[in-house]
């Protein structure tokens, strides 16, 4: 009887633990079941679990946020984060902040990068924020290109106006000294970071460009930032040899949009059409345009290439350098196939869109995310003005030509180097002259672009191989290059009008402008005319209004409109075909927050993506779009 009863005792306890069991995987599988798609796919990957996710709308602590961020680090490096699992950093009871968050991906992604050991926090955030080798000081912290579709011109202090809330010392003429030089760096890495399957920010801004440092993140807003960090982890490398690029991804350049009729003009280097109106595009344009650097990674996406058409464009000039494409870790004698098909899916949709691709090199290669953006300067400069690097660059022009050989030249050509610093003539022809050679060794035909934009120059070397010419126009520099002093001046930015009256008594239209010469080099109209000695083609490969940074004031509507104008105008009179220099900014069609007071913005659907009405709607005419 005594052993009936228990007998009996343990089936009820077992009874009343199977239902238990019972009801919380019950609980389990409708709080799984009522999850969205984002959080659902969290907790797929294991970022967080069920039971965590189903407290969705509760503040979520550093813990369960170092934790998600944790498994987050070890799904994408392979390896645990030291930082994230340290105890001064996954505090249980403490509230994760937006603040907490991007500190944790960005010192955590520093494990990654630096051989420095991490042994604390403090040690941690002092070497990251001290040490230049990611080129994170406010000099770098240029948001400079909306290379994601999502972040605009300026460093962090000038998007963000409550990150003063970071660091607010007593002495208070030190707190942009302390904001710049201290945790922004964190904040930067934040906000460049993006989602790559969609181009949304990890960390998004509010409508008043604030970042919200200190405010407390729900579970499912962490999860749901966690989960577009994991998606801004670029796709494993697939490193291949030159010879193993020799053809683009015929799945995305199809036969069929190769066969497709087209209004776009053909192009060959005696003749670049003066149907061409461009826009400058230098989004995969250096190699420390990295997150780590102040600059996010390279992507591009449908909707900007067709805001370009829906502005009326047929050309954009699309800046790449060659180190991108040997990264992200080089290897000798090989490329990164996965960033080239990201590079045949722009060429696919412009093609798809009558948009003529240039190629534009902006750098020679070589470099690695480690190198400054001074490193990429001199490298550029020196390596053009040698010819040590000739063969090499040679070798990688070559396999871009060959592997978009089958691209007729209605929509591609090739320039071989942004602005190069050339000391010559003839070191131009020295240095480029084999990368001709060997583009026309496997496309004969290719439309080959020089640009002429350097003192000691008149393009007379490259004119005699047969290379069509570019030049830059941005005279007066007064005018065209808006400096820091005159940006905080709205009345004095109004008072100026186009023409333009310079300070040496001068006044500038645009056919003044065609004729302004490079100091010790050529105007406009006298490349042009060399061109036309030699039988080969020209073009005003840019011409604008930029600036630095990301500044609230800029000229007036009016003016802006009375010199591209102007531009367009003679230009169309000489029959060159242009391209602006400016498409992202303060100056530009687009941007990536609305900056200008006073301006009229169209977002395009959730992204932080913001097209100028103004400029737009100019440009839309300019074109000729009904």
């Amino acid at each position: 009887m005594k052993y009936e009863r228990m007998i009996r005792l343990l089936l009820s306890v077992v009874l009343v633990c199977a239902l238990l069991t019972g009801c919380v995987s019950a609980a389990s599988a409708d709080s799984a079941a009522e999850l969205s798609d984002a959080l659902q796919k969290v907790c797929d990957l294991g970022i967080a679990d069920a039971r965590v996710l189903a407290r969705a709308d509760e503040v979520c602590t550093k813990y369960e946020a170092a934790k998600m961020l944790g498994n987050v680090h070890k799904l994408q490096y392979g390896t645990a984060s030291k930082y994230l699992a340290d105890q001064i950093v996954a505090e249980r009871g403490s509230t994760a902040t937006r603040y907490f968050f991007a500190q944790a991906i960005y010192f955590s992604a520093m494990e990654t990068f630096y051989d420095v050991p991490f042994r604390n926090y403090d040690q941690w955030a002092t070497y990251c924020s001290e040490n230049e080798a990611q080129n994170i000081w406010p000099d770098s912290q240029v948001i400079a290109q909306r290379l994601d579709g999502t972040v605009g011109e300026g460093g962090v202090w000038d998007i963000c106006p409550d990150l003063s809330e970071i660091e607010d010392p007593a002495d208070q003429t030190g707190m942009r000294f302390w904001v710049d030089f201290g945790s922004s760096p964190a904040v930067n890495y934040a906000m460049l970071t993006y989602d790559r399957t969609n181009g949304k920010k990890v960390l998004e801004l509010d409508e008043n460009n604030c970042f919200r440092p200190f405010e407390p993140m729900t579970i499912a807003q962490v999860a749901e930032a966690a989960l577009r960090y994991y998606n801004s982890f670029e796709p494993a490398a697939e490193m291949v040899s030159y010879a193993d690029t020799a053809a683009f991804d015929s799945s995305i350049i199809t036969p069929e949009l190769l066969a497709r009729e087209t209004t776009l003009p053909d192009a060959t280097c005696a003749q670049l059409p003066s149907e061409w109106h461009g826009t400058l595009m230098f989004d995969i344009g250096r190699v420390n345009h990295q997150t780590l650097d102040g600059m996010p990674d390279k992507r591009m996406y449908e909707y900007e290439i067709q805001t370009v058409k829906d502005a009326g464009f047929n050309f954009i000039g699309l800046a790449f350098d060659f180190s991108i494409l040997q990264g992200p870790v080089p290897e000798e004698s090989k490329l990164n196939e996965m960033r080239l098909r990201e590079m045949d899916q722009l060429i696919a949709w412009c093609m798809e869109r009558d948009i003529h691709v240039d190629l534009r090199c902006s750098g020679s290669g070589g470099l690695t995310i480690e190198d400054s953006f001074g490193d990429w300067q001199k490298w550029n400069h020196d390596s053009v003005n040698s010819t040590a690097y000739a063969p090499e660059f040679a070798v990688l022009w070559k396999a871009i030509a060959q592997r978009y050989a089958d691209i007729p030249n209605c929509y591609l050509s090739f320039n071989l180097m942004i602005e190069p610093e050339i000391s010559s003539d003839s070191q131009y022809a020295a240095f480029f002259g084999p990368v001709v050679e060997a583009i026309r060794e496997v496309s004969p035909d290719r439309c080959i672009i020089a640009d002429i934009h350097s003192s000691g120059l008149t393009g007379k070397t490259m004119a005699q191989m047969g290379v069509a010419l570019s030049y830059h126009a941005y005279d007066p520099r007064s005018f065209c290059a808006v400096d820091y002093e005159m940006q905080d001046k709205p009345e004095r930015l109004y008072s100026i009008t186009w023409p333009y009256a310079a300070s040496n008594k001068k006044t500038y239209d645009a056919q003044a402008v065609l004729d302004s010469a490079i100091p010790q080099s050529v105007s406009a109209n006298e490349l042009a005319a060399l061109a036309k000695q030699y039988n080969v083609g020209f073009m005003v490969g840019e011409f604008g209004v930029f600036t630095t940074g990301m500044p609230y004031n800029r000229y007036s509507d009016e003016t802006l409109s009375a010199y591209f104008r102007d531009m367009v105008s003679a230009m169309a009179e000489k029959g060159y075909g242009w391209c602006t220099g400016v498409w992202y900014g303060s100056y530009g069609v687009v941007c990536g927050c609305p900056a200008i007071k006073g301006a009229e913005y169209e977002q395009v659907g959730d992204y932080a993506f913001y097209i100028d009405k103004a400029m737009f709607d100019l440009f839309r005419e300019i074109n000729g779009v009904k």
